[in-house]
C-alpha cells in the first residue's frame, strides 16, 4: 500500500511539473505573438503616407514658369516661359506662398505656341515686350488690378482679337498693340484699342477729335504731327 501511494505521488508530481513548463510555455507564445502583433502595427503606422496638405506645391504652383522670388515683401515676378508646355498660359496668383504681382520685360516674347492667357488678379504690371511676337495669340484676361502695360507689349500679335482694358490702368507704353490690327478701331481719324488712343491714321491732319469715352493716350500715339 505504501508503494502504491508513492507511486501515485510521484505521478501527481509528474503531472503538476508538465503542467507548469506547458502554461509557461504558452504564456511566453503568447508575449511573443503580441510583440509580433506590435512591430507589424508600428510598421503600418510608420508606413502611412502624408496628407496632400502636407505636401510641397511650390512646382505645382509655378506650372514650369520661371519666376522671381522676393522674400522681404512675399511678392513674385513671372520672368520666363520655362518648361511651359500647354498653349493655354494661366498665370497663378500666387508662387511658393507670394503674390504674383508682374510680368517681367521679355517673358514670353517669340513664345509662338501660345494661344490664349490669362493673368490672375493681383498683377499690377506687364513689362516692356512681355508677349510680343506671340504670333498665334488670340485672347488674353487682364485683371481688375493691372495699372500699366510697357513698351511694345503685345507688338506684332497679328492674331490677338480679344482684349479687354480695365478701368484701373494708369498708363500703356508706345506701340504696345503695334500691328495688332484686329485689334484696332478707327474714329475721327484717331486709332483705338478699347477705350484707350493708340494712334493717329493720317499724321498731316490739323487737328483732331477725341471720342467722349477716351479714358487715356498711349506713350507717344500721335508723335510726328505735323
Amino acid at each position: 500500500m505504501k508503494k502504491l501511494k508513492k507511486q501515485l505521488y510521484a505521478s501527481l508530481l509528474s503531472f503538476l511539473l508538465c503542467g507548469s513548463i506547458l502554461l509557461t510555455g504558452c504564456q511566453q507564445n503568447n508575449n511573443q505573438k503580441s510583440e509580433a502583433s506590435d512591430d507589424v502595427t508600428g510598421s503600418t503606422t510608420s508606413s502611412e503616407q502624408p496628407t496632400d496638405e502636407n505636401q510641397p506645391n511650390a512646382s505645382k504652383d509655378a506650372a514650369g514658369l520661371t519666376y522671381e522670388l522676393r522674400e522681404y515683401n512675399k511678392t513674385c515676378t513671372i520672368t520666363g516661359i520655362g518648361t511651359y508646355e500647354s498653349s493655354e498660359l494661366i498665370i497663378p496668383s500666387t508662387i511658393e506662398g507670394c503674390n504674383v504681382i508682374g510680368i517681367e520685360k521679355n517673358a514670353f516674347k517669340n513664345c509662338t505656341q501660345l494661344t490664349s492667357v490669362i493673368l490672375p488678379e493681383g498683377i499690377t504690371g506687364i513689362g516692356d515686350e512681355a508677349f510680343a511676337y506671340c504670333t498665334e495669340l488670340t485672347s488674353i484676361v487682364l485683371p481688375d488690378s493691372l495699372a500699366s502695360i510697357g513698351e511694345e507689349a503685345f507688338a506684332y500679335c497679328a492674331e490677338l482679337t480679344s482684349i479687354a482694358l480695365p478701368d484701373s490702368l494708369a498708363s500703356i507704353g508706345r506701340s504696345a498693340f503695334y500691328l495688332c490690327y484686329s485689334l484696332l478701331q478707327t474714329e475721327n481719324n484717331v486709332v483705338y484699342v478699347g477705350n484707350w488712343a493708340v494712334d493717329i491714321e493720317d499724321r498731316t491732319a490739323t487737328h483732331l477729335v477725341l471720342r467722349k469715352n477716351t479714358v487715356g493716350i498711349i506713350d507717344d500715339a500721335f508723335d510726328n504731327c505735323h
